[in-house]
């Protein structure tokens, strides 16, 4: 905003000793002028006995660097991110912090359209949100297929084939004659057999997995956006 006039030293020095006092009043009547041109940018000017002087907005100027901290305060202040004016914080112990988000950040938002500043992600609509660790995979997207309903088949549930052998003292023992891997103790009327199975068997019925349960999870719609 350009002004009337430009306040330096040699305005600020006006009116000098050589004017005569008929002067002063056009002097004064530009001072309020500088003033008011000056303060109309961000206050409230000739509005109200009430309004008159607060603040309307607060333009802040790029700064070349973050100001010097000060002691028991905070400053807020504008600089340049790649070459856009962007808000930003600093403490009192000269940390510095951005206000506001860069652009292409995305974020969730629970309300049916993207804030003012923000474009709606249509390509993540009906998407559930997957937490990953690598940094090279985010916003890539994948699918993942979920467990059903399903039933396992008659012989279908049972485990590899497998075998449990044993080892039996070698006194006393025999093979038996019988069909699979078998051996026997004889001691007159005592008979003990021993039978080794080489394989499971197969299951002869089927098991159906259900649940009386309403196992869903409880949800919130929600949209993404990337920051203009």
């Amino acid at each position: 905003m350009s002004h009337t006039d430009a306040w330096d030293d040699s305005y600020e020095n006006l009116p000098t000793d050589d004017n005569f006092g008929y002067e002063i009043d056009n002097y004064i009547r530009k001072l309020i002028l500088a003033i008011r041109e000056r303060m109309e940018i961000d206050h409230t000017w000739k509005d109200s006995v009430d309004t008159d002087g607060i603040h309307k907005k607060v333009t802040l100027p790029v700064l070349g660097s973050a100001p010097t901290a000060v002691e028991s305060a905070v400053i807020i202040y504008a600089k340049d991110v790649s070459a856009k004016a962007v808000l930003f914080y600093e403490d009192e112990d000269g940390n510095e912090a951005q206000l506001s988000f860069p652009s292409g950040t995305i974020m969730l938002f629970g309300q049916n359209s993207a804030p003012i500043g923000w474009t709606r992600k249509a390509d993540w609509q009906d998407n559930a949100m997957l937490c990953y660790a690598a940094s090279e995979n985010i916003g890539s997207g994948g699918s993942v297929n979920p467990q059903s309903a399903h039933t396992h088949g008659a012989g279908s549930y049972k485990g590899p084939s497998h075998t449990h052998p044993v080892t039996v003292p070698a006194d006393g023992w025999s093979s038996s004659g019988g069909s699979g891997n078998g051996h026997k103790y004889d001691v007159g009327e005592i008979v003990i057999a021993l039978r080794v199975l080489t394989s499971d068997a197969a299951g002869t019925g089927a098991v159906t997995g259900t649940s009386a349960e309403n196992t869903a999870p409880h949800y919130q719609e929600v949209i993404a956006a990337t920051k203009d």
